[in-house]
C-alpha cells in the first residue's frame, strides 16, 4: 500500500522519533523562524494523528500505526538512502530515490516545492531495490535498452575527476578526437581514451548512484557514475589521492554493473549502526523517542 503524506508531516514524524537528516528530502522550511515552524509541525503532528498514522496515549505520548511502522523505519531511519540519476541522449536527468531499513524498503517520490505531497512505495527488499534500479539505468531485462549497452573496449585508467569533466565538455564541443588527445595528455592508454572518448562524444546514457549509509555518527557516502556510448559501457568509481578527486574509470558488462549496484547496497546495509535497543517488538521504530510534545 502507498502512503502519501505531506511534506511537513515527514519532518513531523522525523522529529517525533529522534530523526536527525533525512538525506532523501529537501528542507520545505528555508529562511523560516523556529516559531513558524513548530507552529508548522504541530499542524501536521495532528493532522497525522487524525488519519491513524500516529496514536495518542495515556501519557500524552504517540506511537505508530503497526501497519505503518516498517514504512515509517524506512522513511525516518533508513540505514541506507539511495539516489540515482540517469538521463538518456537529449533528456533531462530523471531522479529515483530509494530506502532500506533491516527487510523493509520502499521508493520515495518527491516533487517539491511543486507538490507537497511525498509517495512511500514499499517494495520487497533490497532485490526489488536492485531491480528497479537496473531498469532505471535501461540495463538488459530493464524498460528502454539501448543497443549499445554492452561492455565497453579499451582496458581500464585513472585520471583527476575534473579532467574527465573536461573531456566530457571537449567531446560535446569539438568531438572525440579532441577528447581522445585531452585523455592521452592523462596518462591513460590510447585504447582507453579512444573508447571513452567516443562514449562521451556520443552518449546513450548517463547515470550516478549514491549511497548515504548509516553510521553511528553521522553518514558515510559511496557511489559511481555509469557511461554507455559507442565505445560501450564504462564504471566510473570516484576515489581520493592526495588530497585530489580521482575517478577509475572500467570496462563493464551489464552483468557487472547490476553487481556493483547489488554490492553498494548490501555492504551499505551491513554498515549501517543504527542502535536496536530502543526498538520496540516488531515495529522497526525507535519507540522511546517518540514523543507527545511540540517537535
Amino acid at each position: 500500500m502507498v502512503m502519501v503524506l505531506h511534506i511537513h508531516e515527514v519532518f513531523a514524524l522525523a522529529a517525533m522519533a529522534g530523526a536527525d537528516e533525512l538525506p532523501n528530502f529537501p528542507d520545505p522550511f528555508p529562511g523560516r523562524l523556529a516559531a513558524e515552524v513548530r507552529a508548522v509541525l504541530a499542524q501536521a503532528r495532528a493532522a497525522l494523528a487524525d488519519r491513524g498514522v500516529i496514536r495518542l496515549q495515556g501519557d500524552g505520548t504517540y506511537t505508530p500505526d503497526p501497519a505503518a511502522a516498517p514504512l515509517l523505519a524506512a522513511c525516518l531511519l533508513p540505514e541506507v538512502a539511495i539516489t540515482a540519476t540517469f538521463a538518456g541522449p537529449g533528456e533531462p536527468p530523471a531522479v529515483r530515490r530509494f530506502q532500506i531499513a533491516g527487510e523493509a524498503a520502499l521508493e520515495v517520490r518527491i516533487r517539491w516545492p511543486e507538490d507537497p505531497t511525498c509517495e512511500l512505495l514499499p517494495l520487497a527488499g533490497t532485490g526489488e531495490v536492485v531491480r528497479e534500479l537496473a531498469a532505471f539505468f535501461r540495463l538488459p531485462g530493464g524498460k528502454e535498452t539501448p543497443a549499445s549497452f554492452g561492455p565497453a573496449s579499451g582496458g581500464s585508467g585513472r585520471l583527476p575527476a575534473p579532467r574527465l569533466e573536461e573531456a566530457r565538455a571537449l567531446a560535446g564541443a569539438a568531438g572525440p578526437d579532441a577528447a581522445r588527445r585531452l585523455l592521452e595528455g592523462t596518462g591513460v592508454s590510447p585504447g582507453v581514451a579512444g573508447a571513452l572518448a567516443a562514449a562521451l562524444a556520443r552518449p546513450a546514457g548517463n547515470g550516478a548512484l549514491v549511497g548515504f549509509c548509516r553510521k553511528e555518527a553521522g553518514w558515510s557516502v559511496r557511489g559511481f557514475g555509469l557511461l554507455a556510448g559507442e565505445g560501450g559501457l564504462w564504471l566510473l568509481r570516484p576515489f581520493a589521492r592526495a588530497g585530489t578527486e580521482w575517478v577509475e574509470v572500467s570496462p563493464a558488462t551489464p552483468a557487472q554493473v547490476v553487481a556493483a549496484v547489488a554490492e553498494l547496497l548490501t555492504s551499505a546495509a551491513a554498515e549501517g549502526d543504527r542502535v536496536r535497543a530502543g526498538q520496540s517488538p516488531g515495529t522497526g521504530v525507535l519507540a522511546g523517542l517518540w514523543n507527545g510534545g511540540a517537535p
